[in-house]
């Protein structure tokens, strides 16, 4: 009975010698020797160099004076020592003792502990360090670096637009960029610096060993400059480069525990939309006045308080209304209705912008579809960008949506961006998309920035609306002469050409003798309300 239950065991077993020699083996444990003969093999449990000599001396004490022993240690097969949970109990057969010991392989729960310790300390998208091991890493640059009377600073990165990443690209492109930036970001540090993925794309480096503020003030400025330079060779979609959003703050200077460091690093990343912020007392202030700003665009969304108003562009030889740029307003319960420059700049830096620009494109898509049914002569609705809009990753996303959600054909719909936008690497490439989608192309205020004319003269652009400053001062200053060569230029490009600012007689009579298509401006029509211009048209 002893002898079928020992070798019907599921679990490896032997009966040996108290001095290590196999008696008996079961069929599972032979199987660990590829069915090898073990009988009057000396086990390797016993093996001092194996198991240590104070390790073999420990269980042969506690089998001499208990009787049995639990524990972990390693044992050999024919492919290799692996580790093993091992229970020995003395048994007695025909008034000798003997050894029985059970066995239990370890390997597949020692695998899944490293598997389990790597998951908690390494990124498994990235291969960089985890959330868990930068929070260890920071608990140890501190303790040095009190002991060394030195600083170290913590810098939060993440995509500029890295919302609208991962809905641009989708899933599985979005996690290719972000793994593309990690390897660009950390071939620019240093060994001794830590980068880590805190996920959805966000990163932290920790820069240890900083003598004082001068001197992390200098790194700061240099790694990041670094770091922005290498994400601008990430391959991001259609269009290359991104663009990084970069906080950073010291300890001690700014914070005294690794949570305040993080929160701290995390306010200037906040603040950071246009330029690597360094935290400073200042910030909490001025995020605290973002929060409240950023509270109330969203109410105001919410609660529909915000309304479009159009301006016509008037064509120059029928006199007849040619198209209509759509003019965001916030009806506000208390201040009245404010003007764009009153809370877009407070929308872009609170994160507004992408829901602010989606209600702007839909609303205007919608009413123009209204009129164009009414007024077949109406080529197309204008609609400005910011800068901050052309460069995001989630405008040909949304355009698509719009267009594909209204029914507004693409050649109807005009997008207005300034000179600043040009400004952009990546510019010229995202001008090209937009082409390539339908959508019409203006460059606004032309003339104001600083952009090359080639570079201008290249690009697909519909239609060019010189900048007011140009017509404003006729006819109280000589300026007709720069007015005129503008205009020649913007022809010579086999661009339309719109004059914009016109407000009195002389002003449109000398834009329709310079060839202008179309004008804009407070003599023709002020931006009016969707109601205001439905009676334009129709004025019984």
């Amino acid at each position: 009975m002893f002898a079928a239950a020992f070798d019907a065991s599921p679990l490896p077993q032997a009966l040996m010698t108290p001095d290590g020699r196999y008696l008996q083996v079961s069929r599972s444990l032979l199987l660990w020797h590829n069915d090898a003969p073990l009988v009057d093999t000396l086990s390797s449990l016993w093996n001092e160099k194996l198991q240590g000599p104070s390790m073999v001396k420990m269980v042969r004490d506690a089998m001499a004076r208990k009787g049995s022993w639990s524990g972990e240690l390693q044992y050999q097969t024919h492919k290799g020592p692996i580790p093993v949970q091992v229970h020995l109990q003395v048994v007695v057969k025909d008034k000798d003792n003997y050894w029985l010991a059970s066995l239990q392989d370890l390997s597949l729960r020692k695998q899944a502990d490293l598997r389990l310790q790597k998951m908690a300390y390494v990124d498994p998208l990235t291969q960089l360090a985890s959330a868990g091991l930068l929070a260890d890493r920071c608990s140890q640059a501190i303790a040095r670096a009190k002991r060394a009377q030195q600083l170290l600073m913590l810098i939060l990165i993440q995509p500029l637009d890295q919302a609208g990443l991962r809905a641009t690209l989708g899933t599985d492109a979005a996690d290719s960029a972000i793994q593309s930036l990690a390897l660009a970001l950390v071939k620019q540090i240093r060994h001794e610096d830590t980068l880590a993925h805190l996920g959805q794309g966000r990163f932290a480096l920790l820069v240890p060993d900083l003598k004082d503020k001068n001197q992390a003030v200098s790194a700061f400025g240099l790694i990041t400059e670094k770091l922005r330079a290498a994400a601008g060779q990430v391959q991001a979609g259609p269009s290359n480069g991104m663009e990084l959003q970069q906080g950073g703050a010291l300890w001690p200077e700014d914070a005294n525990t690794v949570q305040r460091l993080q929160q701290q690093a995390e306010q200037a990343l906040l603040s950071a939309s246009n330029h690597p912020q360094l935290f400073t007392p200042a910030l909490q202030k001025q995020l605290e006045k973002r929060r409240t700003e950023a509270s109330a665009i969203e109410q105001a969304l919410d609660c529909d308080e915000f309304v479009l108003h159009y301006q016509p562009l008037l064509n120059t030889e029928s006199g007849e209304t040619d198209s209509l740029e759509a003019l965001i307003r916030w009806q506000h319960p208390d201040r009245g209705l404010l003007l764009p420059g009153a809370f877009l700049e407070q929308a872009e830096a609170t994160g507004n912008m992408q829901a602010l620009g989606n209600w702007v494109l839909r609303e205007a898509a919608r009413q123009f579809l209204h009129w164009q049914q009414q007024h077949p002569h109406l080529q197309c609705i204008h609609v400005n960008l910011s800068a901050q809009q052309f460069r995001a990753h989630y405008l040909l996303a949304l355009i698509r949506d719009v267009l594909a959600d209204t029914g507004l054909p693409a050649e109807q719909l005009c997008l207005e961006i300034t000179e600043k936008a040009l400004q952009w690497p990546q510019a010229a490439d995202r001008i090209d998309e937009l082409h390539l989608m339908g959508v019409r192309l203006a460059l606004d205020d032309y003339g104001a920035g600083p952009s090359a004319i080639q570079q201008v003269a290249a690009m697909p652009l519909y239609q060019i609306k010189l900048d007011r400053q140009f017509i404003q001062p006729i006819p109280h200053a000589r300026t007709e002469k720069q007015l005129s060569g503008l205009a020649a230029l913007v022809q010579g490009m086999d661009k339309q050409l719109v004059v914009c600012g016109v407000e009195n007689a002389r002003q449109l009579e000398l834009a329709q003798q310079l060839g202008s298509q179309l004008v804009q401006g407070f003599l023709l029509a002020e931006p009016q309300s969707a109601e205001a211009i439905s009676a334009l048209f129709d004025p019984t």
